[in-house]
């Protein structure tokens, strides 16, 4: 009974390092998003002085 338990908990555990694992990806890739969206902006106003 208590195997199947810490199976089950293993497993539940290894789901979500494996989701965590997906948003930190997500992030990574808005976070380079925002970066290129800041160098646009910035290339648009750059003679807007």
């Amino acid at each position: 009974m208590h195997e199947k338990i810490a199976i089950k908990l293993a497993n539940q555990i290894a789901q979500l390092n494996y989701d965590n694992t997906v948003l930190q990806v997500q992030n990574e890739e808005k976070d380079i998003r925002i970066a290129e969206l800041e160098q646009l902006l910035d290339d648009a106003t750059k003679g807007d002085d």
